[in-house]
């Protein structure tokens, strides 16, 4: 598929706007988590949240007319704004027909479609306003973007639960290796309702001893579910050597592979054969087997279930070297923020390096500072492979490596 280089990106997160800011606070190990209740029934249960302030969301709105929008709307257009902002020449001067977009997000408007579904219900119908109709459709928080910026090339949402992102990623790369666009804004954002955290809780997804451990723990012996947060990210990418990126220096993306493994558990393959699969398949494009990996960035939320068939997978792939492996858990510290975690994931892993430690999840959920590897037997130093999973069997990986010349 070729080769790939971020030339801008910007998150939005409880821990920063920046991924700088969100790598800092991950080796830091400051959470980005804030107490809330839990009301379902009569029962009522303390949580922990990642939730994004509603300032955070209006500050880089590109048009006071975003004000008006719903909060998915807020977020998606304040990240690719912050994002589209940092954009270099000449880049910025593409032509509108080149320029595409690539959205991903897991749960969809939630907010609008509630609040409308709930208006239906009561019989409320004159007191609905029909706006809020066609914020309903998938795409509309990137069409609003598409006319803000007058792109007039792809617009498009994808909707495959976590994974999402990496699906959106995936497309990308392909059109850009197409030819059918220069310019690939690619992003993931999610936001969650008090209806949804309450659903969450009644299925027992949501982790009983976050409150006291301070966050979720993903990969650890004794985990027992998730915590829920919102976020975004939004990455410029372009064809390798059409241009200087954002500082990663010969940092870049080197490929992605999605595989769709269905097995048990609501199709997600307990064994770990997708992960294993998505990770083989990115693997393929050095031409080099799992011993080029020095870390993964894993889906990882705490749920019992899915973190134990992502370590099947990995245990399945990368046999006794999965000890010294840096397994990195980035939910611990952000919470289940949906379809932007992979893309977040992805820029971690372009800017860590400048950082020069990693941060090292161990099975059982201890973290400690462990020295980034300097170098492989495939020759590309500091590779790491991001890797995400859905329910329903749809798992992504993408490839992060430094010697972009290593790809054929």
């Amino acid at each position: 598929m070729g080769r790939y280089m971020v030339v801008s990106s910007a998150v939005t997160t409880a821990l920063g706007t920046t991924p700088e800011a969100v790598c800092s606070a991950l080796l830091e190990g400051r959470a980005g988590f804030s107490p809330r209740t839990v009301r379902v029934g009569r029962r009522a249960s303390e949580h922990l949240v990642g939730e994004l302030p509603q300032t955070t969301l209006e500050e880089g709105l590109p048009s006071q007319r975003f004000r008006r929008l719903p909060r998915l709307d807020q977020l998606v257009a304040s990240s690719a704004a912050r994002a589209w902002e940092a954009v270099p020449e000449p880049f910025r001067s593409v032509a509108p027909e080149r320029v595409g977009i690539y959205f991903g997000t897991a749960r969809g408007p939630i907010e609008v479609s509630e609040d409308l579904s709930a208006s239906l219900a009561r019989g409320a119908t004159r007191e609905t306003d029909p706006v809020k109709f066609q914020e309903t459709v998938l795409n509309a928080p990137v069409a609003h973007l598409a006319l803000h910026y007058r792109w007039r090339g792809p617009c498009t949402t994808f909707a495959a639960g976590n994974v999402s992102g990496l699906v959106a990623l995936d497309a990308a790369l392909r059109s850009l290796s197409l030819g059918h666009v220069d310019v690939a804004v690619v992003g993931g954002a999610d936001v969650f309702t008090d209806f949804y955290l309450s659903a969450l809780d009644d299925l027992r997804m949501l982790s009983r001893t976050a409150v006291t451990r301070g966050g979720p723990r993903p990969l650890a012996r004794d985990r027992d579910g998730t915590c829920l947060g919102e976020g975004a990210a939004f990455l410029n990418i372009t064809r390798s050597g059409a241009g200087s990126g954002e500082g990663h220096g010969r940092r870049g993306i080197q490929a992605s592979h999605l595989s769709a493994v269905v097995d048990s558990h609501h199709g997600f393959a307990m064994d770990g054969a997708g992960c294993a699969s998505a990770i083989s398949g990115v693997l393929q494009a050095l031409r080099s087997g799992p011993e080029a990996v020095h870390g993964v960035y894993c889906a990882a939320t705490g749920d019992e279930a899915l973190d134990g068939a992502e370590l099947a997978g990995l245990s399945r792939l990368f046999g006794s070297r999965l000890d010294d492996l840096v397994l990195h858990t980035p939910k611990r510290w952000l919470g289940d923020i949906g379809a932007a975690a992979s893309l977040v994931s992805l820029l971690l892993a372009l800017h860590a390096p400048a950082v020069g430690v990693r941060r090292k999840a161990p099975h059982d959920g201890r973290a400690s500072m462990v020295e980034a590897a300097t170098g492989s037997s495939s020759g590309c130093a500091l590779t790491e492979v991001v890797h995400e999973a859905a329910h329903g069997g749809l798992h992504g990986a993408v490839l992060v490596a430094e010697d972009l010349e290593a790809t054929s």
